[in-house]
């Protein structure tokens, strides 16, 4: 296909005019079948351009079908949900048990006033509670699930003076790196690059959330030991002056007293 393409493989770059072949090559048709049928990158345009594609190609078999719509995550319509007892538009998906607390709705909170005061960034509280990342649209009444795997320290974000907020500022004042922010506000995305698109006040993790990992199987801070009764070696320094080619004869390690006063007995007669 790269030969078709005109691609020269050393430097990536196209050197020769492509060929009318190319895109009925079969590698070509391949990788546009394979995209049609990943949820995320399949749309109605590329499907109708692969009909046409195949059609003037006279290649009858490659057979598409194209992904479902109603996967829970690819949901376009919106329609009036549940999660606790508050109520906004968003996408269906199943309600689940909340596991942490549930938070009363006060007629005077917005997103971020709640996700400050209950101690979780704001995207996770729309998460959580299935609704939609709009605080215009935030529920005026009801419950709210504040999960407890999602407690973290909270921080409003600030972009009036005096106090504008950087990646590098937070991450400088909370002793922690670019990667470990991110992780914790996965919407800042790569970088932190994303984290001045985000509203003035919008409250984001400034701490793991859920609380540091805990080794589940800490080692022991100490060792029982079980006493037993061992011979002690006999640890002594001897000096030996005057004595031809003196020695000074120093940490001499003995097991017994025979063989100590062997040492002696043969450094003293000399053998």
């Amino acid at each position: 296909m790269r030969k078709l393409a005109g691609i020269n493989p050393t430097n990536q770059l196209s050197t020769a005019t492509r060929a009318s072949t190319l895109m009925c090559d079969g590698c070509m048709l391949s990788m546009f079948k394979t995209q049609i049928k990943m949820p995320l990158l399949s749309n109605a345009d590329l499907s109708t351009a692969f009909s046409r594609l195949t059609s003037s190609c006279k290649v009858t078999t490659l057979k598409v079908t194209a992904p479902g719509t109603a996967t829970q995550w690819a949901i376009s319509s919106t329609s009036t949900t549940k999660t606790g007892s508050a109520t906004s538009s968003s996408a269906s998906s199943t309600s689940t048990a909340c596991v942490g607390k549930t938070y009363t709705i006060q007629s005077s909170d917005r997103c971020t006033s709640v996700a400050l005061s209950q101690r979780i960034g704001t995207t996770a509280l729309f998460a959580a509670n299935n609704l939609k990342a709009d605080c215009k649209t935030f529920p005026k009444t009801g419950t709210l699930c504040i999960p407890s795997a999602s407690a973290c320290t909270p921080h409003q974000v600030s972009f009036a003076a005096p106090i504008i907020d950087t990646c590098a500022d937070l991450v400088r004042a909370n002793n922690a790196t670019v990667l470990q922010l991110v992780a914790w506000n996965p919407e800042l995305g790569t970088n932190c690059a994303n984290l001045n698109r985000l509203s003035d006040g919008y409250t984001m993790c400034l701490s793991s959330p859920g609380g540091s990992w805990i080794d589940p199987h800490p080692s022991s801070s100490s060792l029982t030991v079980n006493a037993t009764t061992t011979s002690v070696d006999t640890i002594f320094t001897l000096s030996m002056t005057p004595i031809p080619d003196s020695y000074i004869i120093t940490g001499i390690v003995m097991s017994s007293p025979t063989a100590s006063a062997s040492l002696s007995k043969a450094i003293t007669t000399g053998g």
